[in-house]
């Protein structure tokens, strides 16, 4: 192989190498807080694993889901809030109107997300 081709394979190949060698982006962090008990709150965790599998995300390598539970102890809502928002999620999900209330009090700067709520507008 002369030189010049030698030169210009290795050209050729740098767009690629330069691709390889990028670290992969770190996943996206999304809080879940849950009034109620990891039992109780299992189901919706596990079919939200599985939309997001459904959408091609990888739990490790494109998200990472961090779940707090109150255990029905509501006074628990905005300690575990803080905790949540301290790992500093790319959004934060809850499935009721007190989970809902806790995380809008707790932040203006993540976005929340709430399934199953009573008057959502007013929530």
């Amino acid at each position: 192989m002369t030189r010049r081709r030698l030169l210009l394979a290795a050209g050729a190949m740098l767009p690629w190498l330069h691709a390889w060698a990028q670290p992969a982006k770190p996943p996206r962090r999304i809080g879940f807080l849950s009034p109620s008990t990891r039992e109780l709150s299992k189901p919706n965790i596990d079919e939200f694993r599985s939309a997001l599998k459904g959408l091609g995300y990888v739990e490790g390598r494109d998200v990472v889901i961090e779940v707090r539970w109150s255990d029905g102890i509501s006074e628990r809502l905005p300690e575990l809030a803080r905790e949540l928002l301290s790992l500093n999620p790319a959004v934060l999900l809850t499935a009721t109107n007190l989970g809902a209330a806790t995380l809008k009090a707790a932040t203006s700067t993540v976005p929340v997300v709430f399934i199953s709520v009573g008057a959502p507008a007013a929530t």
